[in-house]
């Protein structure tokens, strides 16, 4: 990756960014992936199922559902009434 590039993909620069810091410390990871805030906090929930929901509130909110370990990606569907 040559100094002045710069990906436009928001995930992609998140990705070069964190592959640059981990140079910069010794670490080659294998794989990086990157995971939506959603996922993340489904992710620490004790057991570690793979299906389900999660909710996040504070200033915004958001609620991810979680199928086989993965969020869909893309524009949220509307709300069933």
């Amino acid at each position: 990756m040559s100094p002045g590039w710069r990906p436009t993909n928001p995930a992609s620069r998140a990705h070069a960014a964190l592959t640059a810091a981990l140079h910069q410390v010794g670490i080659t990871a294998a794989a990086v992936e990157i995971h939506s805030d959603g996922e993340a906090a489904f992710a620490s929930a004790p057991g570690g199922p793979a299906d389900g929901i999660a909710l996040l509130a504070g200033t915004g909110a958001v609620a991810v559902r979680v199928t086989g370990r993965t969020a869909p990606v893309g524009p949220p569907r509307p709300a069933r009434r």
